[in-house]
């Protein structure tokens, strides 16, 4: 059904210079509407109260004769007129709401019923900000009030619109899609354009349109990308005030380098900076700037060998040299270098001093300790190669931690049965030279300090046996059983009997290889004194020096520290550190013996390594702990 209400006024396209009026109200009964009412005329001039009809209602149609004023309003489905329909001036604001037979019906748009033409007449009702009727839009005319809305979902403008000579006064909003086929001209001072993408067929974009005056220093002009990060930071690519473009972060812009034209440069060549035109050039290829710049520097043309360049000089962009003779000889406050053999010659003393401590450090081959030299042991060569003799270096490929195999295992005699074991086969250098100079009569020779294993695996041990008999350390190391019949006297032939002492079995696989050596060995102990447990149970308190082939090690040559050891007699000459356990802890023990050494820990005890190389000591007659000596072997 089509609501009419509201019709407050409105200009046709025939106005009248008189002034008709038609004032619609509501209809209280919409039930009983006439669906087609026809309305012949309307009268210009004002209704008089005898022809009021109220609340119109008829289900056929009526004629209406006269001027009839309708308080309570019509509500009908379609409004037709016998003629065309002349409107002038209501004195109410009409808005059809719903027209069924018309498609597409539009909100304020009245649509009249035209009986002659049999159709719809629509018209557009606008209005402005003074709730006043501003005409029609759909090729009728109109005038501008403060505004003009738009709500249809499309408004199309094919041409200039004919308003109060051409302009369109006051701000518009069209709040739906708009289509211009014209030109659009801006001519404000100041505007803004907000677009998701820009489109032009043109093939340049201009910024500082009539720009009068150029950009002051530090200013640009180009294209900003606004938060491109998420650090928030604007980008630039525009232009300053030199001509010159920049790229980079709003506010700290760099200049963007230019080069020559392609057809200028050469593939391969150095690009040097043209100062002049502000560009990059072809600075040509390297070789050739090099030699534009540098003359050969030939030390033979300057003097022949034997030469050093003594001084450079520059003349027109040209670098010459100077040579001079190299000194044969190293001479106190010469200035001049000198030739490798004279460096050599000067050097000769300081590598025979310094050859032995190189060769007391450890090389490790793969990670592991040491170099198997068997071969140089089988071969003979390992004397030469000690001494430095036959062609071979002094210390020649070997060092400390190195190790081989000797033709039988040494184990020590007459085991308690119950913890008999075999000794090792395998010994390995555990310092070189380390005992130079010690003893009454000196060790002047060069030689090597073996113990039993392989580096740092294999036995580390010749078996083993008890210290003493019994619980004591009477008469300190020298008169114990493991020094006078384990160990045994210095010998001068070998054996391997049943029952050879470590020495003779020493001696029968190294023969005069083996050497003896003065040694500083406690000789006696005071039970009453005190020692390392802070007791009076006894320490050593004599000493006196005896020849050694094989020897039990001392805390300090094992350590690099006295532990429990009782007092200074125990130590005597064996007071450094042998090498090997310098570099290596787990040369000390690998976890296969606990094993003796030559230190009183108190009248009862002597010290001794546990298997997982703690210091520790025990009583004398254990016959449990291992025999590890050290020996020394010379050419």
């Amino acid at each position: 059904m089509a609501r009419v209400t509201d019709l407050e006024s409105m200009e046709s396209e025939q106005v009248n210079a008189s002034r008709d009026l038609l004032h619609l109200v509501d209809v209280s009964d919409e039930t009983s509407v006439d669906k087609k009412i026809t309305v012949e005329k309307l009268l210009a001039k004002s209704p008089d109260a005898g022809s009021a009809a109220r609340g119109f209602v008829n289900t056929s149609a009526q004629n209406i004769a006269g001027v009839k004023t309708f308080e309570d309003g019509i509500v009908v489905d379609n409004i037709h007129t016998s003629g065309n329909l002349d409107l002038t001036m209501f004195t109410r604001f009409v808005v059809v709401n719903a027209v069924p037979e018309v498609a597409n019906m539009e909100e304020r748009v009245l649509y009249l019923y035209n009986t002659v033409n049999d159709i719809y007449q629509g018209y557009y009702l606008i209005k402005d900000g003074n709730n006043r009727s501003r005409g029609q839009i759909g090729g009728r005319s109109y005038t501008g009030g403060t505004g003009i809305t738009v709500n249809d979902s499309t408004a199309v403008i094919t041409n200039d619109l004919a308003a109060s000579g051409g302009t369109l006064g006051g701000n518009t909003s069209v709040q739906g899609d708009l289509t211009v086929t014209g030109d659009i001209y801006q001519q404000g001072t100041s505007y803004e354009t907000h677009a998701e993408k820009l489109y032009t067929k043109k093939d340049m974009i201009i910024t500082r349109d009539g720009a009068q005056s150029p950009l002051a220093t530090g200013e640009l002009s180009g294209i900003k990308a606004e938060h491109y990060n998420l650090d928030g930071d604007d980008g630039v690519l525009a232009f300053d005030s030199t001509g010159t473009a920049r790229v980079g972060d709003d506010g700290d812009t760099q200049p963007l380098l230019t080069r020559a034209e392609e057809a200028d440069l050469t593939g391969g060549h150095l690009l040097t900076w043209d100062a002049t035109n502000k560009k990059a050039a072809d600075g040509g290829d390297l070789g050739t700037a090099i030699d534009n710049k540098i003359a050969a520097l030939d030390v033979a043309s300057v003097g022949g060998s034997g030469k050093y360049i003594s001084a450079i000089s520059e003349a027109d962009g040209k670098i010459s040299a100077t040579a001079s003779s190299l000194d044969t000889v190293v001479t106190t406050g010469s200035a001049a270098p000198v030739t490798s053999g004279a460096v050599a010659t000067a050097l000769a003393p300081l590598v025979a001093a310094t050859n032995e401590f190189d060769h007391n450090i450890p090389r490790w081959i793969n990670g592991v300790l040491g170099k198997d030299i068997t071969s140089y042991y089988t071969d003979g060569t390992l004397w030469k190669r000690l001494n430095g003799t036959d062609g071979f270096t002094l210390l020649e490929d070997i060092y400390v931690g190195d190790y081989f195999q000797m033709s039988r295992a040494i184990t020590a005699p007459n085991q308690d049965s119950q913890y008999a074991t075999t000794g090792s086969q395998w010994v390995t250098i555990a310092g070189i030279n380390t005992l130079m100079g010690n003893g009454d009569t000196a060790v002047d020779y060069n030689h090597l300090v073996m113990i039993p294993g392989k580096g740092e695996t294999g036995d580390f041990h010749f078996g083993r046996k008890r210290m003493n008999s019994s619980h004591t350390t009477s008469g300190g190391y020298v008169s114990s059983e493991m020094h006078a019949s384990t160990l045994g006297a210095v010998v001068s032939s070998g054996s391997t009997a049943s029952g050879a002492t470590i020495n003779q079995q020493l001696y029968a696989e190294f023969g005069t290889h083996l050497k003896t050596t003065r040694e500083l060995l406690s000789s006696g102990v005071g039970t009453s004194l005190y020692n390392r447990y802070g007791s009076a149970t006894g320490a050593s308190n004599n000493w006196g020096w005896y020849s050694c082939q094989a020897c039990l090690m001392s805390e300090v040559e094992v350590y690099g520290s006295i532990v429990w050891s009782s007092s200074g007699f125990d130590t005597g000459t064996a007071c450094k550190q042998l090498p090997l356990f310098t570099f290596s802890k787990k040369a000390i023990n690998n976890r296969s013996a606990y094993y003796w050494l030559k230190d009183v820990a108190s009248s009862s005890t002597f010290c001794h390594v546990y298997d997982n190389g703690i210091a520790g000591n025990t009583d004398a007659g254990n016959a449990y702990r291992y025999v590890r000596p050290r020996f020394v072997l010379g050419a």
